[in-house]
């Protein structure tokens, strides 16, 4: 018997539009997934495309999945799960379309077993994943008042972007120092903060800012992108050592386009579910980059619970203890998609952490 493939859209917008250095946040399309065998086992998945950041148009992953629901319907669904992902990923290199499949597949097989997909995937997983607060290219006095608001909610880790660049083109550096100064200050000195510039700058830039970033009443904690291509990675860490300026640096979308500038100087490369094509793919990367010494973390591009959860089983499973950006949920407004925000509430975060779902399959 054929699998079938059945696709529905929504379309969300934020709380509030969320400013970063590629461009403002304020709504997305998720496309959602139902995949049914001969058994009557559903599994479901979901594919975020985000086209102003990993260059994926909505129309894209839709032509996508199409002809990926088309491709299914021609394949024994007793065939074994790899060989059906190779054919699909013969039919397309769409990594989020890709992704809801490699979800969905995993989602049927845990319901169908009756037993969560992190025990899937590992015979020990975690019980729950720290999760940091994202904090937008705000102004200064709104990143602070969301960090108070995220501290009395227990949260400790913060993301906060940078990078972004006045009307007259040049880098806000005094912006981004105000803003992450105001973070710093509401969280207090034990807080862990990250920036992320979205590879915004050059190397002096990002040398720059890090500078200032890392310096009394800011205090950094990491970095993320501040840099992109491969080529500037070893510049970059070479100019940070010949400053003396200290931190842990995290690679994400150069990781993406040159999977080999891992180890070019970044501490940290982060993997995200949209853009990997699913959970199989993304532990492939994981262990790839532990192979190489390279720390692994993993994070959302503003995906819906679907997504979530299954970037919560697969932390849990590779056992990642470090705040991850997974607590990104809160930012979207689905108050018109009644059944995506009953899934959320069971994916808030308490004292900075979220459960894994322990129930079949993904949720």
């Amino acid at each position: 018997m054929a699998l079938t493939l059945t696709l529905t859209e929504h379309v969300v917008g934020f709380r509030a539009p969320l400013p970063t250095s590629w461009g403002v946040l304020d709504r997305r399309r998720l496309f959602l997934v139902e995949l049914v065998g001969s058994d009557g086992v559903v599994g479901r998945g979901e594919a975020a495309p985000l086209g102003a950041y990993d260059g994926v148009s909505d129309d894209t992953c839709r032509a996508a999945l199409t002809a990926l629901a088309a491709e299914l319907a021609t394949i024994d669904e007793s065939e074994p799960g790899h060989l059906i992902l190779d054919r699909l990923t013969a039919v397309t290199d769409c990594a989020p379309a890709l992704s809801a499949i490699d979800m969905a597949m995993w989602d049927r097989g845990g319901r169908r077993e009756g037993r969560p997909v992190s025990a899937l995937l590992a015979s020990t997983a975690l019980e729950a994943i720290a999760v940091h607060k994202t904090i937008g290219g705000v102004s200064a006095g709104d990143a602070g008042a969301t960090a108070a608001e995220a501290v009395a909610a227990g949260f400790t880790a913060f993301k906060v972007k940078v990078g972004l660049r006045g009307d007259n083109g040049a880098p806000d550096l005094d912006g981004d120092v105000a803003r992450v100064a105001a973070v710093r200050a509401a969280a207090g000195p034990d807080a862990r903060i990250k920036v992320d510039a979205n590879g915004a700058g050059s190397v002096d830039e990002a040398v720059e800012a890090l500078r200032r970033l890392t310096g009394r009443g800011v205090a950094i904690d990491a970095a993320e992108e501040p840099v992109s291509g491969g080529d500037a990675w070893p510049h970059l860490r070479a100019a940070l050592n010949a400053a003396k300026i200290v931190l842990e640096l995290s690679i994400d979308e150069t990781a993406d386009r040159e999977p080999g500038a891992i180890t070019r100087g970044p501490d940290v490369v982060e993997l995200k579910l949209a853009r990997t094509g699913g959970i199989g793919p993304l532990l492939v990367r994981a262990s790839l980059a532990q192979i190489a010494g390279v720390q692994v973390a993993l994070s959302s591009t503003f995906d819906g619970p679907l997504g979530i959860a299954a970037a919560l089983h697969a932390a849990a499973a590779l056992g990642i203890e470090r705040p991850l950006g997974l607590g990104t949920l809160d930012a979207l407004d689905l108050s018109g998609a009644p059944d995506l925000a009953e899934l959320a509430t069971r994916l808030e975060p308490v004292d900075g952490r979220i459960m894994v779902p322990t129930g079949p399959g993904l949720l």
